[in-house]
C-alpha cells in the first residue's frame, strides 16, 4: 500500500523563496539523516537521494525507491545509477575504485543540504554530450563550491564530509544527526516557534 504524502518538494520550496533558514535545515538534516540510518539497518541504498525527492513536512520524507536496491545488489554494479547531479563519485563510476554502499547516500544527503542551505547545486551541471567522465560529471574533478558566509561552522564541516570523494571518509548518518543536533538546539526558541509553518 503506497502512502500519500502532502507537501512541496526542497527542490520547489528552493526556486520559490531560496535557500532555507537554520530552523528550516537543521530539522530537514536530521530527518534525511534518520531516513538514511533506517535504510542502512534494512540493508538497502536509495541511490536518489536529492531535493526533488525530498517531501518537506514533519517530519521531511525520502521519496522515489525506483532505483534503490538491496546493498549486496549495489555493490554488484558497473553502470551509473541515480540523477548525475546529484550522483557520488562512485554512481558515476560504479566499482572503480569504490563500490555502492550504505555511505553512497551521504553523498546525496549531503548534496541536497548544500542546496538548502545555499540554494545552489554544490557542483556546476554536468554535460550529458560531453566525450569525457568529468565533462558529464564535474563531481569526480572539481570541488564544490562555497556555502555562503554565516553558515554554522558545524553545519560546513558535516556538508564538506559528506561530499568527500572516498566514502569511508563521509559521516555515518547518526554522525551527521550527533553533529547537527546540538546546533538546532542553541537557535533561539523564537526562531524555532512554528519552523514548520509555511513549508
Amino acid at each position: 500500500m503506497l502512502e500519500q504524502v502532502d507537501g512541496p518538494r526542497l527542490s520547489s520550496l528552493v526556486r520559490r523563496h531560496g535557500p532555507l533558514q537554520a530552523a528550516q535545515y537543521l530539522p530537514l538534516a536530521i530527518d534525511l539523516a534518520a531516513a538514511l540510518h533506517y535504510f542502512g539497518r534494512i540493508g538497502w541504498v536509495h541511490l536518489d537521494v536529492k531535493p526533488s525527492n525530498v517531501i518537506m513536512g514533519a517530519p521531511a520524507r525520502l521519496i522515489d525507491l525506483s532505483v534503490a536496491r538491496p546493498l549486496e545488489d549495489a555493490a554488484r554494479a558497473r553502470q551509473p545509477i541515480g540523477t548525475d547531479d546529484w550522483m557520488a563519485p562512485e554512481q558515476c563510476q560504479p566499482g572503480e575504485p569504490h563500490e555502492l554502499n550504505r555511505l553512497t547516500d551521504i553523498w546525496g544527503l549531503g548534496a541536497t543540504l548544500f542546496h538548502a542551505v545555499s540554494g545552489e547545486r554544490p557542483f556546476a551541471p554536468g554535460d550529458v554530450g560531453a566525450h569525457d567522465i568529468g565533462g558529464r560529471f564535474p563531481q569526480l574533478v572539481t570541488s564544490s563550491r562555497e556555502l555562503p558566509a554565516g553558515v554554522p561552522a558545524p553545519v560546513v564541516k558535516v556538508l564538506h564530509g559528506c561530499l568527500e570523494r572516498r566514502p569511508e571518509d563521509r559521516p555515518l548518518p547518526s554522525e551527521v544527526t550527533d553533529a547537527l543536533e546540538p546546533v538546532l538546539a542553541s537557535l533561539p526558541r523564537g526562531h524555532l516557534a512554528g519552523f514548520r509553518i509555511g513549508l
